[in-house]
């Protein structure tokens, strides 16, 4: 940032505004401005990712798991790598304008699940979840953004799916265990699109835990797919 403009008062919009408008170098200065003013807060990952969420499809899977990397190790020294991730994600194409969110939430993410039928579907669509269930600053951002998203995805709500529920997924969702773990194992003894692959195994361990009982054999359907079809990975 220029000397001279050390001093000058920040305004978040003006960042915000930035990225908006897709001024690759303006918003690397007005996110540098943002990140010196704040003295490092992450604050700034938030304020960014609550404008990469207006793109829910291309850029909700990536928030959702940087935000959770850097809660790992949420070192002061690491911020501005992150901020630079964020801004590399939200460059790739343009933001559409910030969406008025809906009344939909997560009852309506159980029947997307259900519906929707590729991996990189299923990512998205628990890190969405997940993000509603966090306690991030602007959670109220990020869930007008996912409501808006939410409202233009297939929610019709499909007959109890027949058969049984299996017996080591049921198992899993009682008491936790190894099935996923011996799932993983399997996916990288394959070297075959194994990191693609293992993301989508961690968003089906989630919809485990999240979705109702008489909805496990879904969820048994989407494994066997994962593990058998290689065509929609």
């Amino acid at each position: 940032m220029p000397h001279e403009e050390i001093g000058m008062t920040i305004f978040i919009s003006d960042l915000e505004d930035a990225c908006q408008h897709g001024d690759a170098a303006q918003v690397e200065q007005e996110a540098a401005r943002v990140y010196l003013a704040a003295d490092g807060s992450p604050a700034i990952l938030e304020i960014l990712a609550e404008l990469a969420l207006q793109n829910v499809e291309g850029n909700g899977g990536f928030i959702y798991h940087c935000l959770r990397a850097f809660a790992f190790k949420p070192e002061k020294e690491r911020v501005w790598s992150f901020v630079q991730c964020i801004l590399k994600t939200i460059k790739k194409q343009p933001l559409p304008p910030p969406n008025v969110g809906t009344n939909n939430g997560p009852k309506d993410m159980e029947l997307i699940f259900q519906n929707c039928e590729k991996p990189i579907d299923w990512i998205t669509v628990s890190a969405v979840w997940r993000l509603w269930e966090s306690e991030y600053g602007r959670l109220p951002g990020f869930k007008r953004e996912i409501s808006h998203w939410i409202s233009n995805q297939n929610t019709t709500k499909n007959k109890t799916p027949d058969g049984s529920n299996p017996d080591n997924i049921m198992r899993f969702k009682k008491n936790g265990g190894s099935y996923f773990v011996k799932v993983a194992e399997n996916i990288i003894k394959s070297n075959d699109q194994v990191l693609e692959r293992l993301s989508a195994l961690e968003a089906l361990r989630y919809f485990v835990k999240k979705m109702p009982i008489d909805c496990l054999p879904i969820v048994a359907k989407k494994i066997n797919f994962l593990m058998n079809n290689n065509e929609s990975r």
